[in-house]
């Protein structure tokens, strides 16, 4: 971690008050797929530090971020101001979790770890509400110190965080919350994978009650996989076992009843299971080769459409399912950043939250119609090709100027004559010369005397004239 995060982070946030509908970048910022195309807004800082992890809320509106902080204690900083050698300054740096609120635009602290550093972290919400438990482990501040395993309740409306549990650390939570009811059972991951005693269940509720559930009835204690039913109304144990006929499966299972406090059988029930997947915005992180990767060259994250490779099937598949084929004009992604490490889409698919040089932002994203999209790319195949002509224009005048004001003729080398006027001569590779030719005191109107075009979109042209301007001409004017 460096300091130049600081300065990138003070540049990004000044002037970044609300989102900007402005579209900036019509090439490389939009996503177009079907007949629609989703635009990239300009960022908006979010924080600073280098951001190790991120959650949305399942509303879209909070975004709970682990982040190192660069140390930078007031008297860290009168140190730097004085003067001295930041080499010399010992900046202590420590993790802390954030949340970020997308509709007040601001951001909060709410949690740091007595020792600093974390390990193993995990954020996972609670469903309908603004709360979410968060699972770290704190290493010791000395080899011979324990690691302590913490559990937090996490409330991201009014930015506090409260300490549930601090134990030591005996191995890694598995956290299953319902997907419809504030509720989430944890258990440890080390009991689960050896089956060899009946896994211990606890049952956390979002208004900060708990009850260890009690030992299911056999085979469940020991075979039966946790989850909740398709609802997510009931906590429920399934068993897995080979069926009589070849590749089939059978599976029983066994209900946890909140009310009664007891385990009951009901094969009825079926495990909750996320939809079949359906095409939405997602990131790509573009990795490049660790040969270049070792040189300092960052990968690029991108925006685009479709499958994402890293959604979880119900039927847990071996592999993922390939993108549906169909006739209908390939994906154009857009580029979030040309460099960073971390890219994270709202579940409103309004926003994508990333970091860049030790600096957190979210760029908002607008839906709009293929139509529009073609509208501002059409806008800018005509902007660029005004550009290039009067690029080439004004490299003809500055080549009469130094040559008696003699214009070039229309059978010249013009990638030979006008090259040293220019900065790339690939700008002559489409430009029309079609002025004949003579010296300035030939050119009796030149604002209206044209010294060649540039062919654009739908068949128009951009052309310049002798007095150095260029304007837009339709087909057929």
């Amino acid at each position: 971690m460096s300091l130049l995060c600081i300065g990138t982070f003070i540049a990004l946030a000044a002037g970044q008050g609300s989102p900007n509908p402005q579209i900036t970048d019509v090439t490389n910022g939009f996503v177009v797929h079907d007949d629609r195309a989703v635009a990239l807004l300009p960022p908006v800082a979010v924080c600073q530090g280098q951001v190790e992890q991120a959650s949305w809320s399942p509303d879209g509106r909070y975004l709970v971020i682990l982040r190192d902080d660069l140390g930078l204690t007031p008297n860290v900083l009168n140190e730097l101001s004085t003067g001295t050698d930041p080499k010399s300054v010992q900046a202590r740096q420590t993790e802390s979790v954030g949340v970020w609120d997308e509709q007040r635009q601001t951001f909060r602290a709410v949690w740091r770890p007595e020792s600093g550093q974390t390990q193993d972290f995990q954020c996972t919400w609670f469903a309908g509400t603004d709360q979410a438990l968060i699972s770290a482990v704190e290493p010791g501040r000395t080899q011979n110190d324990p690691r302590v395993r913490e559990l937090l309740d996490l409330n991201a409306q009014t930015g506090t965080a409260g300490t549930i549990s601090r134990v030591p650390d005996e191995g890694r939570y598995m956290i299953e919350p319902s997907p419809s009811k504030p509720e989430m059972v944890i258990y440890p991951q080390a009991a689960y994978m050896g089956r060899e005693k009946p896994v211990e269940l606890t049952l956390l509720r979002a208004d900060g009650t708990w009850q260890k559930l009690p030992q299911a009835p056999k085979p469940f204690d020991t075979r039966g996989f946790p989850t909740w039913n398709t609802d997510g109304t009931r906590f429920i144990l399934t068993h897995y076992e080979r069926g009589k006929e070849k590749g089939k499966t059978v599976y029983s299972c066994a209900a946890y009843d909140e009310q009664s406090g007891t385990w009951a059988e009901d094969d009825s029930l079926q495990a909750f299971s996320l939809p079949d997947p359906t095409p939405q915005l997602y990131v790509v992180t573009m990795h490049l080769p660790k040969e270049i990767e070792q040189a300092g060259v960052p990968a690029s994250i991108w925006l685009t459409y479709g499958i994402d490779p890293d959604t979880t099937w119900a039927d847990a598949p071996s592999q993922a399912p390939e993108q549906p084929k169909s006739d209908a004009p390939a994906i154009k992604p857009a580029l979030v950043a040309a460099e960073g490490d971390l890219g994270l889409v709202s579940p409103k698919q309004d926003a994508v939250f990333y970091s860049t040089r030790g600096v957190g932002l979210i760029r908002p994203l607008l839906d709009l119609p293929k139509s529009a999209y073609d509208a501002e790319l059409k806008a800018k195949q005509i902007a660029d090709a005004l550009n290039q002509a009067k690029a080439c224009g004004l490299a003809a005048l500055m080549y009469a100027s130094d040559n008696d004001d003699k214009y070039p003729g229309k059978n010249d080398n013009l990638k030979d004559i006008l090259t040293p006027y220019l900065k790339n001569s690939d700008l002559l590779s489409n430009f029309v010369y079609t002025f004949r030719g003579g010296t300035a005191d030939d050119i009796q109107s030149p604002a209206d005397t044209e010294l060649g075009y540039v062919t654009g979109p739908d068949g128009g042209r951009a052309v310049v004239y002798a007095d150095g301007h260029a304007s837009w001409h339709g087909a057929g004017n």
